[in-house]
């Protein structure tokens, strides 16, 4: 079986067309377009999951929390990072600076979501 860094080596576009997603939906996240943004960013998950690159995944589904919560979408967020959270657990463990970060963020989506609800 090939390593992650020979695939990539062997077959880069994916890779470069997996960051090119995200980079645009950066992009599309500061301009405010909110359907582009999560639109690219489901592709990008796709593609990492192409990849078979569960961190790649992860950190992409926290990406798109972030911007869930910066739009004001809690409930967009929360589901987008209980994904994450598992992405890294199953594949990090639960010890590491990646599953620390997407816990808050999940913590700080829930807190929104239960004062809207009040």
């Amino acid at each position: 079986m090939l390593t992650k860094e020979v695939k990539e080596v062997e077959n880069p576009r994916p890779v470069r067309d997996m960051r090119e997603l995200c980079k645009t939906a950066a992009t599309a996240h500061q301009a405010g377009d909110k359907d582009t943004e999560e639109l690219l960013l489901r592709l990008a998950v796709l593609k990492a999951g192409t990849l078979h690159s569960p961190v790649r995944e992860a950190k992409i589904l926290n990406t798109m929390g972030v911007y869930a919560l910066e739009n004001g979408e809690p409930s967009k967020a929360v589901p987008a990072f209980e994904q994450a959270l598992g992405k890294a657990a199953a594949h990090l463990g639960t010890e590491n600076k990646l599953y620390a970060a997407i816990e808050a963020n999940l913590k700080r989506a829930r807190k929104q979501l239960s004062k809207a609800d009040e």
